[in-house]
């Protein structure tokens, strides 16, 4: 479990449980997303998204760490393990949500790096990493790099583009998920003046933003990415919600008046 404020905790999982042991602790910085490698119980690799700076000019403000656990009880980790993998730009909207996906790759929301109304211009600039979904393979490395980038990224090859990125249009991706049912990514997109989005993620998925708002054009004269932008699957005005977290996929039947 993770806390904003630097702290990494572990707790035995028993309802009983009296309390929680620290495993790490990052001091002045904030944790973003927490994950752990899908082989976690031979390689005990645990990856963070970490903010570790006010700076919103910094290129590196934000990255995405890898950790190694102790096999002990309570388990600890040495600092000195961190190996960072992946950075981006700190900003207004960092993103910072990360999971594998049954592909086995790693995915990070990183959000437009800006405060209001993308004023850098990133959510429809396919050469940057911000106002993105990025897709990477950590179990590789290459061109100099702690990560390798699959060959079926939409954007490989494509003159210019950061050939990491899965999707792309997005303001501040805080969090999604995978249906454990189907694989489908749901990503829940924090929306500016009216809309809060809910998107079903399609590989090179333009999203809109800042040219749209969810369904509605804000700046429809901006320069728009190289694919067609798409309607989000559900929104929402700020008169029923704001600030959308997640994308959980629920097949219960104990609301049937959301089925």
């Amino acid at each position: 479990m993770a806390e904003g404020f630097g702290k990494v905790l572990s707790f035995t999982n028993d309802p009983e449980v009296a309390k929680a042991d620290v495993l790490l602790e990052l001091p002045e910085c904030a944790l973003y997303g927490i994950a752990t490698h899908p082989q976690f119980e031979e390689n005990r690799f645990l990856y963070l998204s970490v903010v570790g700076t006010d700076n919103l000019e910094d290129p590196q403000g934000s990255r995405i760490a890898r950790f190694t656990v102790s096999d002990t009880n309570p388990p600890t980790i040495d600092p000195a393990s961190e190996k960072v993998i992946f950075y981006w730009p700190s900003g207004g909207h960092n993103g910072g949500g990360l999971k594998f996906g049954p592909d086995g790759y790693l995915y990070l929301g990183t959000g437009d790096g800006s405060g209001i109304n993308d004023q850098k211009l990133t959510g429809q600039d396919v050469s940057t990493v911000l106002g993105k979904l990025i897709r990477i393979d950590v179990d590789h490395e290459g061109n100099g790099k702690a990560y390798r980038v699959p060959a079926d990224n939409p954007l490989v090859g494509i003159e210019n583009a950061r050939e990491e990125i899965w999707a792309y249009g997005l303001r501040q991706p805080w969090r999604f998920s995978f249906d454990k049912k189907t694989g489908d990514l749901w990503l829940g997109n924090i929306g500016q003046d009216l809309w809060e989005q809910i998107y079903l993620i399609e590989p090179g998925g333009n999203y809109g933003w800042s040219v749209r708002e969810g369904n509605q054009a804000i700046n429809p004269e901006w320069p728009r990415g190289p694919t067609p932008i798409l309607p989000p699957t559900i929104d929402h005005p700020h008169s029923e919600s704001s600030s959308i977290t997640e994308g959980l996929t629920y097949y219960g039947t104990r609301l049937p008046s959301l089925s």
